[in-house]
């Protein structure tokens, strides 16, 4: 499994008082193997909880599903999390944020 992060913020331009309407700052990982990408997001003001966001397969961009958290990857991806000091693990479903566990 390869592993990327990437640092990203997502702000509005500041104000004239200067500050932001809006301002998030997370961590985007990325885990790979031959056959799946999988996204996830962890805000760093929740630096202890993670998100997964959808998947990648075919070069296609779908939703996590249920039946993803079975595939072997997240066999090498939950232990590499917990590892990492992420231990609110969550999924996002068509009713919202889920736990993996």
């Amino acid at each position: 499994m390869e592993v990327e992060i990437t640092h990203k913020v997502d702000a509005s331009e500041k104000g004239k008082d200067g500050k932001y309407d809006y301002y998030y700052e997370y961590d985007l990982y990325t885990f790979k193997d031959k056959n799946i990408t999988i996204i996830a997001r962890s805000y760093t003001t929740e630096s202890d909880e993670i998100h997964f966001l959808r998947a990648v397969q075919n070069e296609k961009h779908r939703p996590i599903s249920k039946a993803d958290l079975k595939l072997p990857i997240f066999n090498e991806i939950i232990p590499y999390l917990k590892n990492i000091n992420k231990i609110k693990i969550n999924w996002l479903s068509n009713s919202g944020y889920i736990s993996v566990e």
